[in-house]
């Protein structure tokens, strides 16, 4: 009897300290990359002059209203504790660690164990992860929040658990719409292929839903007020947030072409991408079994259909509406890794192979070596960021050193000097307001540098020769230069 429990207590420590082992990995790699030091990005400093502002008022000129609040409220109370972009991007870390073991416990639900550490493995060994786990962004930390909802969804329906799982999955789907906007897609595809799913019970069950519905509108009434107070709807902003990438994106269909170009390695990772192409065959599979049994599914089918389904249609909107972003997609990747996982799990079950539990250790063991082995080119990657970024921060932070307050600048990039120099900034085609200390930031050769007449125009109010500039490495030309303008400007933004 005591064998027994001891084999039992060690089989049940065993996937818990492999998920340790693929989570300190994973922060591992992340930490790694963040040792590099690259000087925020321009959404990073989005969030971060916001939560800035509300701290002690300087200005946040370049945040708009279809940017969620999310980040920059779990921004104002680091902040508050303590000033470091590290800081901030310990955020992220918690995002990626997060939405890691999200997966991990819907995986361990739907498929199982030890599938459940190879899907949370082979999401932690992205190369796009373990970078993205080192900024101060919203996707993995509202991936976490999705993971969350889906795992309350099937623990209501697959598993006839309590209703009141439904009313914390509606509190964490309005985290994660508070912390990016475009959640709202995934909550309503994952809530439509439940209910399509479970509509049986669903019809003898719709009390359900009561409660859950309620709680959502009031988390929501916030945002609703806010919007109708700034755009006259309620809808209004998140119309809006849904219309900016249209203006990144140059085609219909434009994303989905990149994303498939990008697939696995970029996208992914090779391991996840292996998972995802298992997915896909899943899905098919599934599909064709409910077409030929008339709706009537068993466990693993509908979970297939559960996890791949949204994933699917999510990746086919972003790809024909968006411009391509590998961040975009970290919540279907984490759903369709989870579905390959089970499928090649019971694939092998049927061969006979990977019965062994030496087996499956080495399997997850493989897979922890495959995420430390990724934290090399997150490393690398991370080094590259911060030498394309430090001449912009560089000049930012000596701007900080040298200007009265109040004080303005005009520069691509504006969030990224706002944020280092403590400025006010502007794009090209405005005039800043009368300010003690105006500049101008010129960066040569940066993709939205406006050159020709509308540099000339700046160039022709600012002084003679650059006050600051860096040169390249490589040459002898320049990769920032600060100019100094006139403070006799009108007393509000102009366009020019």
């Amino acid at each position: 009897m005591r064998s027994e429990t001891r084999s039992q207590s060690a089989g049940l420590s065993g996937p818990k300290l492999a998920l340790t082992a693929i989570l300190l990995a994973l922060a591992f790699c992340v930490l790694l990359g963040m040792w590099s030091r690259a000087p925020f990005q321009y959404d990073e400093a989005v969030y971060a002059i916001k939560a800035r502002q509300w701290i002690d008022a300087t200005p946040a000129t370049q945040w708009r209203i279809f940017r969620p609040p999310g980040m920059s409220i779990l921004g104002y109370v680091v902040l508050s504790i303590q000033n470091s972009d590290f800081a901030l991007r310990l955020l992220g870390l918690a995002g990626a660690l997060g939405a890691a073991g999200a997966l991990y416990a819907l995986a361990q639900r739907v498929v199982g164990g030890w599938p459940a550490l190879i899907a949370t493995a082979s999401f932690a060994a992205a190369p796009t992860v373990q970078l993205r786990g080192g900024q101060f962004m919203n996707d993995l930390p509202a991936t976490a929040l999705l993971l969350l909802m889906c795992i309350c969804i099937q623990d209501t329906f697959e598993r006839r658990g309590r209703g009141s799982r439904l009313v914390l999955a509606a509190f964490f789907a309005a985290g994660a719409f508070y912390l990016r906007y475009a959640s709202v897609f995934p909550i309503f595809a994952v809530a439509g292929t439940s209910a399509a799913l479970w509509r049986a019970h669903l019809k003898s069950h719709l009390r359900l839903l009561v409660t859950p519905a309620i709680t959502m509108t009031v988390l929501l009434v916030p945002h609703f007020v806010y919007s109708t107070s700034q755009t006259g709807t309620p809808w209004g902003i998140t119309q809006l947030a849904s219309e900016v990438p249209l203006q990144w994106r140059q085609s219909i269909g434009e994303g989905l072409w990149q994303y498939m170009r990008w697939f696995p390695s970029r996208l992914a990772g090779h391991v996840a991408g292996i998972l995802m192409l298992a997915a896909t065959v899943a899905l098919l599979k599934s599909l064709r079994r409910a077409a030929g049994s008339g709706g009537a599914l068993n466990p693993e089918r509908r979970a297939v259909l559960f996890l791949a389904i949204p994933a699917f249609l999510q990746i086919l909107y972003l790809g024909l509406t968006h411009h391509a972003e590998e961040r975009f997609l970290f919540f279907p990747v984490a759903l369709l890794v989870i579905a390959g996982a089970g499928f090649l799990a019971g694939t092998f079950q049927r061969m006979r192979l990977a019965q062994t539990r030496g087996r499956r250790l080495l399997v997850t063991g493989s897979c922890v070596l495959a995420i430390a082995a990724g934290g090399v080119p997150t490393l690398r990657n991370s080094q590259n960021l911060a030498e394309s970024r430090m001449p912009l921060a560089t000049a930012a932070k000596e701007i900080r050193k040298h200007a009265d307050r109040p004080c303005s600048a005009v520069s691509v990039d504006g969030p990224v000097v706002a944020w280092y120099s403590g400025c006010a900034t502007y794009r090209y085609d405005q005039r800043p307001p009368k300010s003690r200390s105006r500049f101008l930031i010129v960066l040569p050769g940066h993709r939205f540098q406006p050159t020709g007449a509308t540099l000339e125009r700046h160039l022709a109010e600012a002084s003679p020769e650059p006050i600051f500039h860096l040169r390249r490495r490589d040459s002898d030309d320049s990769s920032v230069l600060v100019y100094l303008l006139p403070s006799d400007s009108p007393s509000s933004p102009e366009r020019i």
